[in-house]
C-alpha cells in the first residue's frame, strides 16, 4: 500500500479519480473536509509526521521511508497531503511537513490536469497569446507544468519556474518571479498553492503584457 501510496502521488504516470478510490478504499470527497487545529493529532498522522521529520527527503527519493509508514493509516497521509489535517509541528509558513518535504500540495488526477489543460489551451485561443508560454511561477519541482505539457493539448508551453532548483529531475528554471516574467511576458500567469499569506498577484496586475493568472489551491 506505501508504494502504491508514493506512486500515485509521486510518479510519472497520473492515477484516474477511479484510481485513488480504489488504492486508498476511500470516497473521494466533493467538497474539502474540516480543517481542525486543534493540537491534537491521531496516531496514524504523527507517525507519517516523524517519518518525514525523520528523514527529511522527497518521498520519491525516501526507501527508508517507505520501510518506516508500513501499516500506517494512507487514508491519514493522503488528508495530510491535501492539507487537511494540522501540521505537527508547523514549520515556516504554516505548511505541514509532509507539503515542504514531500513537496507536494495537491493530488493530481488524470481528470484534473486534463480539465485544466483543456481550460488553459482555451485561454490561449481566446486570447491570442500565440507561443507566448504560459509561466507556472512558485512550481516547486515543476511536476504539473510537466504534467501539463505532456497532454499534448497545449498548443505552447507551460515553464515551471521557482526561485530554487529542486531537482527533482522535472524541467524546471531556477529563476526569481519577476525576472522569469520579465523574461517570458506571459499572457498567463499560473500559480499553485500560492504561499500562506503571500498576494504575488498583485505586480501581475501591474504588468501590461499579463492577460490572466490562474490560482489554484
Amino acid at each position: 500500500r506505501v508504494t502504491e501510496f508514493c506512486d500515485l502521488l509521486f510518479g510519472d504516470e497520473l492515477p484516474t479519480r477511479a484510481q485513488l478510490i480504489s488504492t486508498f478504499r476511500l470516497r473521494v470527497p466533493q467538497q474539502p473536509l474540516p480543517y481542525e487545529d486543534s493540537g491534537t493529532y491521531s496516531v496514524s498522522a504523527a507517525a507519517v509526521m516523524d517519518a518525514i521529520r525523520a528523514h527529511n527527503t522527497p518521498w520519491g527519493a525516501a526507501g527508508g521511508l517507505k520501510e518506516r509508514l508500513r501499516g500506517v493509516d494512507l487514508c491519514a497521509a493522503l488528508r495530510l497531503c491535501a492539507g487537511q489535517a494540522p501540521p505537527a509541528p508547523p514549520v515556516a509558513g504554516g505548511s505541514p511537513y509532509f507539503c515542504e518535504h514531500a513537496d507536494c500540495q495537491e493530488v493530481w488526477t488524470t481528470e484534473s490536469v486534463g480539465a485544466l489543460a483543456q481550460y488553459l489551451e482555451g485561454r490561449v485561443q481566446a486570447l491570442r497569446a500565440g507561443d507566448r508560454p504560459i509561466v507556472e511561477v512558485g512550481a516547486g519541482p515543476g511536476r504539473l507544468a510537466a504534467l501539463l505539457n505532456r497532454t499534448g493539448l497545449i498548443s505552447t508551453r507551460v515553464i515551471a519556474t521557482d526561485i530554487q532548483d529542486f531537482g527533482h529531475g522535472y524541467p524546471q528554471e531556477a529563476i526569481e518571479q519577476s525576472a522569469a516574467l520579465r523574461k517570458y511576458q506571459p499572457a498567463i500567469i499560473m500559480s499553485s498553492w500560492m504561499p500562506v499569506r503571500h498576494d504575488w498577484s498583485k505586480q501581475w496586475r501591474a504588468m501590461p503584457f499579463v492577460s490572466e493568472y490562474v490560482l489554484i489551491g
